[in-house]
């Protein structure tokens, strides 16, 4: 992911740090002088940084806000290119201000107001924010993979899943969701051999059935619209209900086919994918004090239900506070009270950590090495 850092001149060290926090994590990061080679034009660089940058995260400061400031012309450019920040604009709390000094273009979107360290909580959320985005890549892909594979009766297996070929002892209709900047995306996954035209779906509580629409690329077989495979819906909790039908080669309709979704259960199937590829704690020397940073794991607060964790041993005797918080769409947001980071002995070697998942199940036991990762 390409990340943009806009902010005022007051706030430069927490920017650096955040720069070299984000490009550990794989993002290329542009920094204004940092990222400029000499002599070159600084206005035109700003402006293509802008028009190719993934996300920019703006440092909220009384500064970056100010009438004139620098800041905020690069806002106003990335106003041009997206007119919805949704996904796209990362507004931080880098020293208080007040919220009606912000521009309106920065209140359409969450702000992040970090709970304790700034650096490691934005880079936890980012780091979300590139595997979403992934996963998003991903599930177009299972699609095409599920238009494909219909021609064939041994199935594709796309990472860990199998998408069988052949509706033979398989359920008909299947779903898949996951979090998205905008609420739950959903993916379905249907198993029928002959060309799927048309995908319908409907909650409980709508009248109808609706499309989910097509994409622009054109199913081979029949020289119509391919479906989409994939929905976003607003963000809930617990279970609702939805049926599911489709149209098939004979344009005859399939279902509706009654399903539940239960968002505990979709939201630990996600954490469980992504604390696969993730590392769990981070640590940071400050002031002679050695801090482990737990953020990576509060940031998927909504699947957990206990974090445990000991030092130098396995006896898993302490626990992390946290509350999940299934107000809005996106990264849950950090409470005032969470517990995103402690203070351990610099002499500790190790860290153990084990999750409880919302669903009651347990992760194996991770014995973390105590390594400080400041430089």
């Amino acid at each position: 992911m390409h990340v943009f850092l806009s902010y005022s001149s007051s706030d430069r060290t927490v920017a650096e740090e955040l720069a070299y926090s984000l490009r550990e994590e794989g993002c290329a990061v542009f920094f204004d002088r940092a990222s400029l080679e000499p002599g070159e034009g600084y206005d035109a660089r700003i402006r293509e940084a802008i028009a190719d940058c993934d996300l920019m995260i703006f440092l909220l400061s009384s500064d970056s806000v100010s009438p004139g400031s620098y800041a905020l012309s690069e806002l106003a450019l990335a106003q041009e290119r997206w007119s919805n920040p949704s996904g796209r604009i990362l507004p931080v709390v880098a020293s208080k201000v007040a919220i009606e000094r912000l521009p309106p273009y920065l209140r359409a979107v969450t702000v992040l107001e970090p709970s304790g360290e700034l650096v490691p909580e934005v880079a936890a959320v980012v780091s979300r924010m590139v595997r979403r985005r992934r996963r998003l890549k991903q599930a177009w892909v299972v699609g095409a993979l599920l238009v494909v594979a219909v021609g064939s009766a041994s199935g594709y297996r796309y990472r860990d899943h199998w998408f069988a070929a052949s509706a033979v002892a398989v359920e008909p209709v299947r779903i898949i969701g996951m979090l998205a900047n905008d609420g739950w995306m959903l993916s379905f996954d249907i198993a029928d051999r002959e060309p799927v035209r048309e995908i319908f779906y409907r909650f409980a509580d709508e009248p109808a059935l609706h499309s989910t629409g097509f994409q622009q690329t054109r199913d081979r077989r029949t020289g119509l619209p391919q479906p989409r495979y994939t929905v976003t819906v607003p963000l809930f909790n617990g279970k609702r209900q939805i049926e599911v039908a489709y149209t098939g080669a004979d344009d005859e309709r399939r279902g509706p086919y009654a399903l539940e979704l239960d968002a505990t259960a979709m939201a630990v199937a996600e954490a469980k994918d992504e604390l696969e590829e993730t590392s769990w704690l981070g640590f940071r020397l400050y002031d002679d004090r050695m801090f482990a940073y737990f953020t990576q794991l509060v940031s998927n607060k909504n699947a957990l239900r206990e974090i445990r964790y000991s030092l130098d041993d396995e006896t898993l005797g302490q626990r992390i506070h946290f509350t999940p918080d299934w107000s809005g769409p996106g990264a849950p947001r950090f409470a005032e009270d969470d517990q995103t980071a402690v203070v351990i002995p610099t002499a500790s070697k190790y860290v153990s950590v084990q999750l409880v998942f919302a669903d009651g199940t347990e992760s194996e036991v991770r014995k973390i090495p105590v390594v400080d990762k400041t430089d």
